[in-house]
């Protein structure tokens, strides 16, 4: 595989860039494109340090455009590295889409350290119940979301790279010490 798309829930920033490594991938010889779907999953998002110069950086803003550009590539020679949510209901077209495609898709998990495992009865002592109702809600979303895996047989991702080490994203997990 010498072709790398990135697709990401938010456009191309200078942090972004250096994270996913995207000008060594090209020095290196990689062909990259970094699929950005912010509008998709986030409508009317606007960052202030946006790239949208870049000529590897395409805009997508729904899924019948994801389809276009997948039709128009051989997936099994690309390596698709996915920044979305995976337990999200709203995002289970997304990667029904990309397993369909036959698209193997891995995952860095880059905020896997971003919040600290706080019990949920501690949650609970200080929350509003504006936050209890949306944190259940999520809940059985994301418990909707997982017997939709099941029922139609597919995970989100082929292979993991992640910091954390309380949850597996899918079966092939790589750990990985990030800088965060």
């Amino acid at each position: 595989m010498k072709q790398i798309i990135i697709i990401s829930h938010e456009p191309l920033t200078i942090r972004t860039k250096k994270i996913f490594l995207i000008e060594d991938f090209i020095h290196q010889g990689f062909s990259l494109q970094y699929w950005d779907m912010s509008q998709y999953f986030h409508p009317g998002i606007k960052l202030s340090d946006e790239l949208n110069k870049e000529e590897y950086v395409k805009k997508i803003d729904s899924l019948n455009d994801i389809k276009l550009h997948l039709n128009k590539i051989n997936t099994s020679k690309v390596l698709f590295i996915v920044e979305v949510f995976n337990n999200k209901w709203k995002n289970r077209h997304f990667f029904k889409l990309l397993k369909e495609n036959k698209c193997f898709v891995i995952q860095i998990e880059l905020y896997a350290t971003a919040m600290l495992p706080i019990p949920f009865t501690i949650k609970l002592k200080y929350s509003k119940a504006i936050t209890i109702f949306n944190y259940l809600k999520n809940r059985i979303l994301s418990v909707a979301f997982y017997i939709y895996k099941k029922i139609n047989n597919f995970e989100c991702y082929d292979l993991a790279f992640t910091s954390n080490k309380l949850t597996a994203r899918c079966k092939n997990v790589i750990p990985i010490n990030h800088p965060d």
